[in-house]
Parts: structure tokens; C-alpha cells; sequence
């Protein structure tokens, strides 16, 4: 790197300013060796190790946020969401509070960031044939990651996990259903029905320690939806 460039993992500071701005400091070395103790800069694609000045830094300028997340995972194994407070988060990745509240508003910010970096990163970069084809990817990922958001899912309270994903299941119900609808007015009342109706039934899915496979559960939603159309198609007749 040339003479005088800021680490990468300082992007977000302001040009020229000192690591501490961040809240770093003398704790970089800590939060790196964080990071690679939990994969976070393996192959895997959360960051390249590069060697610059004499000290180990990241090319990924998410390592702070990556770092945060990993501990925010470990503290929820360990006890309830309203007993972790952003101390327990930023000191068990060897950072300050003011480097927590540098990336995110609060705790629940950084539970819903985690789930818009895990998977809407990645389904961006998918190709849905459908919206089957789409709940199916989306409950596959959640049953895969369980353990973690089982708990995310009981946080309650004001932007909550919840209600973030809720929101996002609602852009994509109207992106594939709604829009095949012309009145604005049933467009809503159809985001509404069935993002209501399939977050229940997903949280009594996925909340249930012997849920079944995804696929399967994606296939009973299926078989309910079109046992309830032909029903009416047969009444309409």
C-alpha cells in the first residue's frame, strides 16, 4: 500500500483521522485476532488479511461490523437479548461504545443488520423463478441458521427483528403477488393478508424444535393456499 493511505479497515473514518475515531485505537490488533478466531477472514469471503505497516489489517471495511455481529451471536447463546447491553457487545470484541454506536443505532439495529447482511446479500445475487421459489430459499436459510434466529425472532419491543423482517417479506409478497393487481387499495390488503399470514405460520414453524424441512414446510403452504382457491372456484361455480 503506499505511504501515507489509511488501512482499509479504517474506511468510514474520515480521511486522515486516527483509528481512535472509530473507537479502534490500540485494540485493532485485538479486534483482528477476534475476527480470524471466528472465521471472519477466511475464504469464506468476510475479508482478506493483508500486511500493512507492520500491522495486520483487513481489506473488507465491514470487519468492525463482522466483529460486533460475532459477538452480538455469542452473547445471545449465553442469555436473553434484554440482558445484553452495547457494553457486553463492544468489550467482547475488544472495542468501546462509541465504536459500537460509530456503525449501528442500538442492538436491535445490529440483530436486523445481521440478517441484511447474511441473507439479502445473498439473495441479491439469486434468480427466483417465483415466489415458492423464493420462500422456499428464504425458509431453508432460516432453518439452516436456527439456533440464532429462533432467539432473534422472541426480541420484542420497537424495531424489533421482527417487524424488520416483516418488512421485508412484504416487498417481496408485493413484487410477486400484489402487483398483478390494479387497484392500489387490493394491492395492499394482499401484502397485508398474506405477509400476516405466512409470519405467523413461519414463526409457529421455525419455533418448533422439531420443525419440519423447509421444502416441506414451503409444500403444506402450498397445498393450504391451492385447497382454499379450488374450494372457492368450486363454490363460484
Amino acid at each position: 500500500a503506499p505511504a501515507g493511505r489509511m488501512p482499509a479497515v479504517f474506511a468510514g473514518c474520515a480521511a486522515g483521522e486516527k483509528a481512535a475515531k472509530c473507537g479502534l485505537g490500540q485494540n485493532l490488533p485485538f479486534v483482528l485476532q477476534f475476527c480470524e478466531t471466528r472465521g471472519l477472514n477466511s475464504a469464506g469471503g468476510y475479508g482478506k488479511i493483508i500486511i500493512y505497516g507492520g500491522v495486520k489489517t483487513t481489506a473488507d471495511s465491514n470487519l468492525t461490523k463482522r466483529a460486533l455481529a460475532a459477538a452480538m451471536k455469542e452473547l445471545m447463546e449465553q442469555m436473553p437479548f434484554s440482558k445484553i447491553s452495547v457494553s457486553d457487545i463492544a468489550e467482547r470484541c475488544g472495542m468501546n461504545r462509541k465504536s459500537f454506536y460509530y456503525h449501528f443505532k442500538d442492538k436491535y439495529d445490529l440483530v436486523n443488520w445481521i440478517f441484511d447482511m447474511e441473507y439479502l446479500q445473498l439473495s441479491s445475487r439469486q434468480d427466483y423463478a417465483g415466489i415458492w421459489d423464493f420462500l422456499t430459499a428464504l425458509c431453508c436459510f432460516f432453518y439452516e441458521n436456527r439456533a440464532f434466529y429462533r432467539r432473534a425472532l422472541r426480541i420484542e419491543g420497537q424495531n424489533s427483528f421482527l417487524e424488520h423482517f416483516k418488512e421485508v417479506l412484504e416487498l417481496s409478497v408485493k413484487y410477486y403477488l400484489a402487483s398483478s393487481l390494479e387497484e392500489k387499495t387490493y394491492q395492499q390488503f394482499c401484502v397485508d393478508f398474506y405477509a400476516d399470514a405466512f409470519i405467523a405460520a413461519f414463526v409457529r414453524w421455525l419455533s418448533n424444535r422439531d420443525c419440519v424441512p423447509p421444502q416441506e414446510f414451503v409444500r403444506m403452504l402450498k397445498a393450504s393456499i391451492y385447497a382454499a382457491v379450488k374450494r372457492a372456484e368450486i363454490a363460484e361455480v
